[in-house]
Parts: structure tokens; sequence; C-alpha cells
């Protein structure tokens, strides 16, 4: 552990540029940044674009069973409306807007608070259905429903990162990692003697270190030191 720490600390040292906490751009309602297990946690969906040239006027976040509690964030017009089901569980948060713009000329975010589930290293999928209307008042539906391998549009992804501390974090790993964006938000990742980081100046150092193999996956129950 000593060797491993010491390696990571010179590529530390040798830059300040640290990667900073972004999601993919999933869809074209995309949750803004990654959730952390166990917290409570304000999600900010950014409505990117209107429907072919229309302004966006009805937002609807439907909610993972995961979620079982939110308080809706009111936006630019007003309050927004927490759906509800038979057994008084939030399904979905609803934001309108009486008028549309005569352009599609705004960029809109709705905002939601949640528990985010104790669940690190998975993800969570937000269906989102968007209302547009034209100046001559038709109206069009987008819907970002998709989950992955299906044919739809993209949901909103939600991926959650386990609790982290300021500097090294070790923790193990209950599923497979085949995408290493998870640590985007991380300045390295350490298994063994293979090192991952989203900043390009400490991945040309991790590739130009003897020794040192680039990390590209992490395999199940498997051990990771992470630097926050």
């Amino acid at each position: 552990m000593h060797s491993l720490v010491s390696r990571a600390a010179v590529f530390a040292a040798l830059t300040t540029l640290l990667a900073l906490a972004s999601s993919p751009a999933m869809a074209h309602i995309d949750l803004t940044a990654p959730g952390i297990a166990g917290t409570r946690q304000i999600l900010n969906f950014q409505v990117g674009h209107g429907c072919a040239g229309d302004d966006t006027v009805r937002i609807e976040i439907r909610l993972p069973t995961e979620i079982t509690s939110v308080r809706a964030v009111p936006w630019q017009f007003g309050t927004a409306e927490v759906q509800r089901n038979a057994a008084d569980v939030p399904v979905a948060v609803v934001w309108t807007k009486t008028d549309a713009a005569p352009s599609d000329d705004q960029l809109y975010t709705v905002s939601l608070r949640v528990t985010v589930p104790d669940m690190p290293f998975s993800t969570l999928y937000f269906p989102a259905i968007q209302t547009c209307r034209s100046a001559s008042g038709v109206e069009t539906v987008a819907e970002w429903i998709g989950l992955p391998g299906d044919p739809d549009e993209p949901a909103p992804a939600l991926r959650i990162l386990p609790r982290r501390f300021p500097g090294w974090n070790r923790y193990t790993v209950p599923a497979a990692i085949t995408s290493l964006s998870i640590f985007d938000d991380a300045e390295i990742v350490w298994q063994g003697d293979a090192a991952y980081s989203s900043n390009p100046a400490i991945m040309a150092l991790i590739e130009s270190e003897p020794g040192v193999s680039v990390l590209t996956e992490v395999v199940p129950g498997a051990d990771v030191w992470v630097r926050y």
C-alpha cells in the first residue's frame, strides 16, 4: 500500500487539475451530476432543447421505485406537482408553464430533492416526458424513457457513487465496472498495479510510468483505491 500511495502522490504532485463531476450526455434531458449513496441530494435535470423549434411547456420526471420520498423545487413558472400512487408513494414530478416562448431558445433546468439509495456503483433511471407547444398551439410530446438496450430515446440516468472523503478511499466493488467514467470526478483510481484517471495529464503519466498499466475495467469483488 505504501508504494501504491507514494506512486499516486507523485502523480498528484505533478498536476493541480482535478476532474470535475459530470454525467455523460445520455439524453436531451440530462442529470447534471452523479448521486452519492445514502445522502440527501438535489438532482438537476437539464432540458437541452425543445421539439423541432417549439418551446418546452411541460416536463414530467418519473421516479424509480427505489426513490420513496421527494421534494420538488419550483421552477421559473411556479410550483411543481408531485404525483402519488394509491399507497401515497411519489411516482412522478411534473413542471408546467402556461405560455410557450415564440421560439426554442431557452435552456431550462428542473430540480427535485431525494435521498439517494445506498446502492453504490449502480445506476437509476428517471424516464422523462417532454411536451412542447408551437406558436399556433400544436403540442408535441417527446419521450425519453429508454433503458440500456431499448430502442427508445434514453432516459436520464443517475450513476450512484459510494460516499467519499477528501484523499484516499478504499472500495470493494460488488459488480463488474466496465466503464470507468463512473470515477470521472476522482483524481486517480488504483487497482493493483493498474491506474486510471479522467484527467489527460495524469493519464499520460500513468501510461508512461514503468510497471504501471492502464486500468480499463474492475472485476467483481476487487478492491480499488480512489483519490478524490
